[in-house]
């Protein structure tokens, strides 16, 4: 009699165990789905934040000579392929 209410009780634990288990995936998964939303929204912001400033620094260019200066430096620091998207 005593070893079918312990046998119950272990199966009792193990199926809880395997709902936390199930549980406890479940949360990384929406953990992981939610690092990675962030992390596409800094993604975001950060080339919404340098289409903003290269705007500014092209118009700025036009009429401020240290701002020219700047723009000019940073284009000599361009790659070959980067150049590319300043050739007319």
């Amino acid at each position: 009699m005593m070893y079918r209410i312990w046998i119950a009780k272990a199966l009792a634990m193990s199926k809880k165990i395997e709902k936390l288990e199930a549980k406890f995936a479940e949360i990384q998964q929406e953990l992981k789905r939610e690092r990675s939303k962030a992390a596409s929204e800094k993604r975001k912001q950060e080339t919404r934040q340098k289409i903003i400033i290269g705007g500014r620094l092209l118009a700025l260019a036009k009429t401020d000579q240290r701002a020219a200066e700047i723009l000019h430096i940073a284009k000599q620091n361009l790659t070959d392929s980067e150049k590319k998207a300043f050739e007319e």
